[in-house]
């Protein structure tokens, strides 16, 4: 969504607006603009968050977000649960 918000804030140059059009907070959209603004591209890069690391593989990630995908795209729908993707 970041991504989204920058070209919608330079086009209009109203973060307000920009955050209404996204119906993404004003305040989020004011930090995006900002980074933005103050460091380009490299702004809007996710930032390392204290916390557990993850604990799947970006192997395990990748095949998670397959399957999740195929089961989306079947005639069962999306509704997946926990015990779905065990």
């Amino acid at each position: 969504m970041q991504l989204l918000a920058v070209p919608l804030f330079l086009q209009c140059h109203n973060r307000t607006q920009a955050a209404s059009q996204l119906k993404a907070a004003k305040a989020s959209v004011n930090l995006w603009a900002s980074s933005y603004l103050e460091q380009g591209l490299a702004g809007l890069e996710d930032k390392p968050r204290p916390g557990k690391k993850p604990s799947l593989s970006n192997k395990q990630k990748r095949r998670l977000a397959r399957y999740i995908e195929c089961k989306a795209k079947s005639d069962e729908g999306g509704g997946l649960i926990g015990v779905d993707i065990q």
